[in-house]
């Protein structure tokens, strides 16, 4: 042996002497442990399954943050990371800047493209008609979760189908919810 382990062999010894144990408390602890046993064969049990079941997890989840990493890469390669980060900036700047009334009454207001994607479906200039059923369909699609089908539009927006059909000849629904900026209604072919 070492020095240096002589010295520390040594050393317990004479703390070992030093140090006065009761036989009782001894007894205690034994008896503790022993009643334990059980319990701490439980846990060992489960100390070695976790260990088992962390040995099998580890290349699956290695090979998840590999996958993970190798697709983040691709993203930030085509742009995405860059267009997010800036749109989020947008949406922060929209959200620090104005108030919900401000921002309700911006989208109110939002009319070009709308007018853009009649043009470009054939329907022309908008009319006031066409805001009518424009804003409708906007409006109940934040309250029902869907665009308005023909029928509900008619019906609860109080526009007469034949209107419709006027309006946004050939594919109405379709049409209507385009300019909107909707998806189509549920059913339209």
């Amino acid at each position: 042996m070492t020095p240096i382990a002589m010295r520390a062999v040594e050393q317990s010894a004479y703390a070992l002497d030093e140090a006065r144990i009761d036989p009782i408390d001894l007894f205690l602890l034994a008896v503790r442990v022993a009643n334990n046993s059980k319990l701490l064969d439980s846990m060992v049990i489960q100390l070695e399954s976790m260990h088992e079941l962390i040995t099998d997890i580890a290349p699956i989840i290695g090979r998840g943050v590999e996958l993970a990493i190798t697709k983040a890469g691709e993203l930030e390669e085509r742009g995405y990371i860059d267009f997010a980060t800036a749109g989020i900036g947008v949406v922060d700047r929209i959200v620090t800047n104005f108030s919900k009334e401000d921002v309700e009454a911006l989208a109110g207001k939002m009319r070009d493209p709308a007018k853009t994607l009649a043009t470009n479906i054939g329907i022309g200039e908008l009319t006031d008609d066409h805001w009518k059923v424009t804003t409708f369909l906007r409006s109940d699609f934040q309250d029902q979760g869907e665009t308005a089908t023909l029928r509900r539009v008619a019906t609860i927006g109080g526009i007469p189908t034949k209107s419709l059909f006027q309006l946004f000849p050939k594919k109405p629904a379709r049409k209507m919810s385009c300019v909107a900026g909707l998806q189509k209604p549920k059913g339209c072919i």
